[in-house]
């Protein structure tokens, strides 16, 4: 321009410059307020900070109508006190200084819109230096969705554990009640080995009182209630590592284990360890049976064992004992009138005496083999053999009788025979009820002289009928404090070996059958023996009680 002294060309630059800042400051400004962060813009100018500037989006933020408004409310827009306690307006410059000092910083800031709703934000501070000034440039990140996505996560999370905690309170409550309804003492350890429960039976096990007292001596250590040593020779601490290893890789194992009681005394258990996995961990469970009343009742067992064995044995040398004493004299007997006869046979004549000591020998002879017989019985009965089968009775009373008219008839006794016709076949064994006949057809001869002996049954009617056989003689009969006695090995009220009777009970029995003895001294004897009678699907093997 003339007369200005600056050229068109100058003027043209200095308009050119400004475009140019327009333009910039447009960018900028176009920069600001597209970005979804919070911005400010503060100035440090002459020792002094100044608000600048700001985005769109902290007008948004606030809740006002322009940026004017949040010039005007530039600490107003913030409480008194942060969160921490500090002065809001103390706490923006010591960060903005900071900020200038180090070129950048981070703070969080809790602001308020202006329907007083406070706001957490974290700031992100960046000095910017020009030549005659400072610039802080401030990046706002609202952090009320982080915290509520924070506060959501955290919820869900105590949820998540507070749902853990529920299942494994239901989980220990369905174990303490699975262990309080096992019929047996039962422990609850950790993976760690650790006693963390026990059913209320288990304190008493060990001689304990209460729970509390039981938990209090488990305290004192893992073996408390153990010995040193197990009975096999391995440490308890050494055995229960293997046997929870075990455990730990079969699932389950069953062992035997040597506790002690709160007094010491040995308590020997039998124990099933059973793993049970959790959602998160292991647990294992310990099923303690006391063996004590098992082995009790084997030492109890063992003891009748032995006492049964000294008692056949006794019983046998009772038997001996008692055969060897009464063969004595009939041995003695037929030794004298064996001689007796022999001297009358020398001398060429049979006499009447003679006979009478050949009688006797014979006599003597049946009562020995009688002897023999039931020593044999009674030390035979387990080699018997006791195939059942149906037995003719009256067949066998009519066979036994005749056999023994003879030897009745030197006693002057008559045998008399009483059964009714049709009588039914008996359940038992032939050879066994044999025996039972001669022995007490023996017994009647014995003690009746001058006198006879009656055979006689009856049928009893009933679900299962019984055959009665009595047989009755008219001899000496037995005194009644003896009566009681009677089927007792071994006794005998006169003369005998007192075998007889004691069998006969024992084969009448074997066979489901009784016996009974009616008798009155000096009025006879009469012996009743009741057998089954015989049926098909009775035809079994008898097994010996």
């Amino acid at each position: 321009m003339p007369g200005c002294g600056i050229s068109g060309d100058a003027v043209s630059e200095a308009e050119s410059a400004e475009v140019m800042l327009v333009t910039v400051d447009m960018m900028v400004k176009t920069l600001l307020d597209s970005a979804p962060l919070y911005v400010e813009i503060w100035e440090y100018k002459d020792g002094e900070f100044r608000f600048m500037d700001c985005n769109e989006r902290a007008v948004a933020v606030f809740g006002v109508e322009s940026k004017q408004e949040i010039m005007d409310l530039t600490f107003v827009d913030r409480p008194e006190f942060q969160p921490g306690g500090r002065d809001s307006t103390e706490m923006i410059y010591t960060t903005l200084s900071q900020v200038l000092k180090y070129g950048h910083g981070k703070a969080e800031f809790t602001l308020m819109n202006v329907a007083g709703e406070e706001m957490p934000f974290e700031f992100t501070y960046t000095r910017i230096l020009t030549s005659d000034r400072q610039i802080i440039v401030c990046y706002g990140y609202d952090l009320r969705e982080a915290i509520a996505a924070r506060e959501e996560a955290l919820e869900a999370e105590a949820q998540r554990v507070a749902a853990e905690i529920a299942a494994h309170e239901q989980i220990s409550k369905n174990i303490r009640a699975m262990a309080n309804a096992a019929p047996m003492y039962a422990c609850v350890y950790d993976s760690d080995y650790n006693l963390i429960d026990f059913n209320k039976p288990t304190p008493g096990l060990f001689g304990v009182s209460s729970e509390e007292e039981f938990f209090k001596e488990v305290q004192k250590g893992l073996f408390r209630f153990s010995p040193e040593y197990q009975p096999c020779g391995i440490s308890s601490k050494e055995k229960f590592h293997q046997i929870f290893a075990q455990a730990k890789l079969e699932g389950q194992t069953r062992f035997e284990w040597m506790y002690l009681t709160i007094d010491g005394a040995e308590l020997p258990t039998e124990i099933t360890l059973v793993k049970i996995d959790l959602s998160d961990s292991v647990v294992f469970v310990e099923y303690i049976q006391d063996l004590r009343p098992i082995r009790e009742a084997e030492a109890r067992r063992i003891a009748d064992e032995i006492a049964t064995i000294e008692r056949e044995k006794q019983y046998k040398e009772n038997i001996l004992a008692t055969i060897s004493h009464e063969m004595r004299t009939p041995l003695a007997v037929m030794s004298v009138y064996a001689q007796m006869a022999v001297q009358q046979i020398k001398s060429g004549e049979i006499t009447d005496e003679a006979l009478d000591a050949l009688n006797t020998i014979s006599d003597e002879a049946h009562r020995l083999a009688g002897l023999a017989n039931s020593a044999l019985d009674m030390f035979t009965k387990k080699e018997r053999d006791d195939t059942k089968a149906d037995v003719d009775i009256g067949e066998m009373a009519v066979r036994l009788t005749n056999m023994l008219t003879s030897t009745a008839a030197k006693r002057n006794t008559e045998i008399l025979l009483r059964l009714p016709s049709g009588l039914p076949p008996v359940w038992g064994v032939a050879d066994q009820l044999t025996r039972v006949f001669w022995n007490v057809f023996d017994n009647a001869l014995r003690h009746t002289k001058n006198g006879n002996i009656t055979v006689s049954a009856k049928v009893e009617e009933g679900d299962t009928r019984f055959i009665h056989i009595t047989v009755a003689d008219t001899g000496e009969g037995m005194a009644a404090d003896n009566l009681p006695r009677a089927f007792e090995s071994g006794f005998t009220s006169g003369e005998g070996a007192g075998l007889g009777l004691a069998f006969c009970k024992e084969i009448i029995e074997a066979h489901g059958g009784g016996m009974k003895i009616e008798t009155a001294e000096g009025e006879g004897f009469a012996v009743t023996f009741s057998l089954p009678e015989y049926c098909e699907a009775k035809a079994v093997r008898f097994v010996e009680k």
